[in-house]
């Protein structure tokens, strides 16, 4: 029963996949658009349902676990100079100038800024004044980068690098076994696309920096370590908001379901972690205008309808199958899913506890969580995405290495 849910896991995280890379001339954004959505349901809800136990039959050997260390290893090895060589050129092609694209540029600023004791949160000169709006873990793995003067989207390589060492070493008892070389294909269509026809994640964006968080989370919950998980949850608030109403469910389902001193050490070490992070770089103070940018995006979406037209043409997302004066509308249900999704979860495992595959459920519910965040963006950027797409693939070789 294992090998088709396994199989079908395969297909569905391939196909979520082929829509975050396929071009407009490969399939019809619409299309991509509804199976992405839907692919990623079945894609949070699969590894939770319980199947019948089959038994173990010593995979877990040497001679399996070194072939798999040699295969990942080989994949990076022949992967890295690759990615290098291929940076370098686009790095060239494409330079940082904040008309193209300012996120990196602004990121730039806050780690020069902080290098010399500046205002990190003062304007920044760009279209007549902007406010910083990146949270500190989003910004500060730049500055190495910046104060050894390299180009700071070398950051964003080793960044997408090291979140995909995490994909290949998930897994809770470190089983090995063959079929969790399958993701190799999903894997294979994600970075084949990010090297030849959507490369702007790593040449424009900072969203490696938040995939790597997420994939070290991913990471932490295989392993089930507290003080791990906590530190990536950290990591994850203060790049994003996307998990926050997740992170306060699964902090309840710690507390009721599993360990109430875990629930407190992952609480404590969270909010010790990211008050300090807040308070050292100043961001404390900054909080009020991060916090009211939903309703900025509003307002400058309603006012630039181009841009409304142009995401829904391009990218991912359902915003396109809305009429412009509903924007207001699906920002409002985009609260609603963010809110109410979570609670949804937790009460389902409550119900349904007995049926359910219990080492999958704080992934899963943080799939779920994600689908919708992503999905019901109303600035649905195609870079954003990839942060929910490249978890799918943690989710399978977690799920593909598991003993049931």
């Amino acid at each position: 029963m294992k090998g088709a849910w396994s199989f079908l896991l395969v297909l569905l995280v391939t196909l979520e996949t082929y829509c975050q890379v396929a071009t407009s001339k490969a399939i019809a954004i619409q299309t991509a658009s509804i199976l992405y959505f839907i692919a990623g349901i079945f894609i949070s809800i699969l590894p939770l349902l319980k199947i019948n136990p089959t038994p173990f039959k010593g995979e877990n050997n040497r001679i399996l676990r070194q072939l798999h260390l040699l295969f990942y290893t080989t994949f990076l090895i022949l992967l890295t100079p690759y990615a290098y060589e291929w940076a370098v050129k686009i790095f060239e092609r494409f330079e940082l100038h904040y008309k193209m694209a300012d996120m990196l540029p602004i990121l730039q600023i806050m780690g020069q800024r902080f290098l010399s004791g500046e205002g990190v949160y003062e304007l920044v000169p760009f279209w007549e004044g902007t406010e910083p709006i990146y949270l500190p873990a989003m910004w500060l793995p730049f500055v190495p980068s910046i104060y050894l003067g390299a180009d700071i989207r070398w950051t964003s390589m080793v960044a997408l690098l090291g979140g995909i060492s995490f994909i290949f070493f998930i897994g809770k008892k470190g089983l090995y076994n063959f079929k969790a070389l399958l993701i190799a294909l999903p894997l294979y269509f994600l970075i084949d696309g990010l090297l030849h026809t959507k490369s702007v994640l790593i040449y424009l964006s900072e969203e490696p920096i938040v995939i790597a968080y997420y994939l070290f989370l991913a990471f932490a919950l295989a392993k089930n370590r507290p003080y791990l998980i906590a530190v990536a949850l950290s990591l994850c608030l203060m790049s994003r908001f996307a998990l926050a109403f997740w992170f306060l469910m699964y902090l309840a389902y710690v507390f009721y379901f599993d360990n109430k001193k875990t629930a407190f050490k992952i609480a404590i070490t969270v909010g010790s972690i990211c008050f300090l992070l807040l308070l050292f770089t100043s961001a404390l103070w900054q909080l009020d205008v991060i916090l009211s940018l939903p309703t900025i995006y509003v307002d400058h979406l309603m006012a630039n309808e181009w841009k409304f037209n142009g995401f829904a043409n391009t990218n991912l997302g359902l915003i396109k199958f809305f009429s412009f004066e509903n924007v207001p509308f699906v920002n409002r249900l985009f609260f609603i899913f963010n809110l109410v999704i979570p609670i949804c979860c937790l009460w389902f495992f409550w119900k349904f506890k007995e049926r359910i595959n219990q080492s999958f459920f704080a992934i899963c519910s943080l799939k779920l969580c994600l689908v919708f965040f992503y999905n019901f963006l109303i600035m649905p950027f195609s870079y954003l995405f990839y942060t929910n797409t490249f978890l799918s693939i943690a989710i399978l070789s977690w799920y593909l290495k598991e003993d049931f």
